[in-house]
């Protein structure tokens, strides 16, 4: 198999399949998610290259972050929304469209099965338990990626000088001030917490610093504080003890490996 060639194949069918979406409809919205997608793209090579893989195990990683959120476009169309607590699992919705499109029909069946696998798990709030060997690897490395350019979108959303708010990017949440305490402490105690309990947006930035405590390898954070991403984090947040707390808790997490 040419993983090059396949590669370059898939980069060809989602850049059309996208464009469909572009001439109507959420236009920014399509946009934001066509980009955040070839981000991850980009991440997940980063990642496997440090990591030590293979080409051909990049060229996989970089299909994956191509196709890991192709159900969003037509999530949107259908629903007006990115929230999947408001619509469908954009996972399973994308996993039914690519068993239904013909880009995946001439891929061995095992690479096949797993890019499949990698996209319906990419967004749960964990793993099933029966994942192994380089399924397993490489549903953990598109959840990294993934959640490492949602960083990027979002602060930089939050560091927007304008009055211009987007509801899909804010999960149609109340911007008012204060947050849940329960949820801070759950996320201080490290647990994960399924992001439908956020009551405003408050929350959804401190269920978004937690995301931390959930990524799989060290070069993604490593990655994630280089970038800058958790300074802007806690910038979009009240001045709070208890927020102070969780990112000194976030600033001393290390990934057991």
């Amino acid at each position: 198999m040419d993983f090059k060639s396949w590669r370059q194949d898939i980069e060809t069918w989602y850049n059309a399949y996208v464009s469909g979406y572009l001439t109507a409809g959420d236009k920014e919205n399509i946009i934001i998610k066509r980009d955040h997608s070839l981000r991850v793209c980009a991440n997940m090579v980063q990642l496997a290259t440090a990591l030590g893989c293979n080409d051909s195990e990049q060229q996989i990683a970089a299909v994956i972050g191509i196709l890991h959120d192709v159900g969003r476009f037509e999530q949107i169309r259908r629903y007006g929304t990115f929230s999947d607590a408001r619509s469908v699992s954009h996972a399973a919705l994308g996993v039914e469209i690519l068993n239904t499109e013909t880009v995946l029909n001439s891929t061995d069946a095992d690479i096949r099965e797993l890019v499949i696998t990698a996209i319906r798990h990419h967004s749960a709030l964990r793993l099933p338990s029966h994942l192994t060997g380089k399924t397993l690897f490489f549903c953990q490395l598109i959840r990294d990626a993934d959640k490492l350019d949602i960083f990027k979108v979002v602060t930089d959303y939050y560091q927007r000088a304008s009055d211009k708010r987007n509801p899909s990017i804010e999960l149609d949440l109340v911007d008012d001030a204060g947050y849940n305490p329960a949820m801070l402490d759950a996320i201080c105690r490290k647990e994960d917490v399924d992001y439908r309990k956020a009551q405003n947006l408050n929350d959804f930035k401190i269920l978004q610093a937690g995301w931390v405590f959930s990524l799989y390898f060290t070069p993604t954070l490593v990655l994630l504080r280089k970038r800058g991403y958790l300074t802007k984090l806690r910038a979009a947040l009240p001045r709070d003890d208890g927020i102070d707390a969780l990112f000194e808790i976030i600033g001393k997490h290390q990934i057991a490996e």
